[in-house]
């Protein structure tokens, strides 16, 4: 396997320097690996960074690995994933619940109403619409809650999101 973490700086006109690139086998799964390459940058940057990644690292493993990391994640997610939402309060007997009901990806009729919606006009692909919907979690990293985002336009059926992080707004 082979992995690249590129940055980019905020500055106007300035492009991606690739961090850290590596081939390496010592590591069990792609998570592992992302993780730790995650950790080894964050702790020489001055700033949280906003780390981007593809649907293979949208998972509960990911998730429990980076949860000490301080930095943003947007991650692409499956769309076969099954989520949870939050449960509901705690009724006072039993144990409290750690998931409330099932989201998934590819049922819309699981999904409830969306937290916020944002649509826009694009000239090349037309009418563009972005859904949010807050306090999702894996069930297997039921700790670490995050939200949940839909692209969707004429050419394309849905994108999925999940932002762990503090800024995000629609």
């Amino acid at each position: 396997d082979y992995s690249t973490l590129g940055g980019w700086p905020e500055m106007k006109g300035v492009g991606a320097n690739s961090v850290m690139s590596r081939a390496d086998q010592s590591f069990e799964t792609a998570a592992q690996r992302g993780a730790f390459q995650l950790r080894q940058v964050c702790r020489d940057l001055s700033v949280r960074p906003i780390a981007t990644y593809d649907s293979e690292y949208g998972s509960a493993a990911f998730m429990n690995l980076t949860e000490d990391i301080p930095a943003d994640l947007l991650l692409r997610l499956r769309p076969n994933r099954c989520l949870y939402k939050a449960p509901e309060p705690y009724s006072g007997s039993g144990r409290p619940r750690k998931h409330g009901d099932k989201f998934q990806l590819a049922n819309a009729d699981s999904w409830g109403d969306s937290s916020a919606t944002f649509s826009l006009e694009d000239e090349t692909v037309g009418q563009v619409q972005i859904q949010q919907w807050s306090d999702l979690h894996f069930k297997k990293a039921a700790q670490r809650n995050f939200q949940v985002i839909r692209v969707t336009h004429p050419h394309c059926s849905g994108l999925w999101l999940a932002w762990v992080g503090n800024r995000c707004h629609l």
